[in-house]
């Protein structure tokens, strides 16, 4: 386990993340901060121990670990000597590392930023069933044709997006790659569902 107080890149076992810091100096004292990946998404929880002048916490998500965008914002308890107990989903990660934030601010406007967690995202894997795979680069690949219209996308290992494709249900299931694409290991993402795609 990690102890911190201060922003970093702290990381566990693969598809968890969590930070337990002593912050009695701090409007806010955090007794954890925690990421776990699942097949729906990642599932962030923090408490608090005491709370003072706190109006609420902001969660914040980034797919570089450099430039944060905030996907929730979460009214605090104000001012706490109780256990208070906070949590989010998110429902729509990145496939590969995701970072997440946590930032405290008071009815002030004074911000506290906490330490950056990082999870990776792996999705359903086993249920897309794409081929072929392995594949090369200027290839088709294809995978089960989608019940609903959908959104095929290509990833890089580190979640920055390569190729978007919208396929309908009456549609061929397919996505042609790019003929340069270098051979390593990519993220094939088909709705919620994402599978490993190796390039040779």
């Amino acid at each position: 386990m990690l102890y911190s107080t201060a922003a970093g890149l702290p990381s566990l076992a693969q598809g968890e993340a969590q930070v337990r810091a002593d912050a009695a100096a701090l409007p806010v004292s955090l007794l954890y901060w925690e990421a776990n990946s699942t097949t729906a998404g990642v599932d962030l929880s923090w408490g608090t121990v005491q709370e003072e002048d706190n109006d609420f916490f902001a969660v914040e998500h980034s797919t570089d670990g450099r430039t944060f965008d905030r996907i929730a914002q979460i009214s605090g308890a104000g001012n706490s000597e109780a256990n208070q107990e906070y949590n989010f989903h998110h429902g729509s990660p990145a496939p590969g590392l995701n970072y997440y934030r946590l930032v405290q601010q008071d009815f002030d406007g004074t911000a506290t930023t906490f330490a950056v967690l990082t999870t990776e995202y792996r999705g359903n894997q086993a249920a897309l069933g794409a081929y072929p795979n392995p594949v090369r680069a200027g290839e088709v690949v294809r995978f089960p044709q989608p019940a609903v219209p959908t959104i095929v996308n290509l990833y890089q290992p580190d979640g920055r997006l390569l190729l978007s494709q919208p396929v309908g249900p009456q549609e061929e299931a397919r996505l042609m790659l790019p003929a340069d694409l270098k051979a390593g290991i990519y993220l094939l993402r088909v709705g919620k569902v994402v599978e490993r795609l190796l390039v040779n």
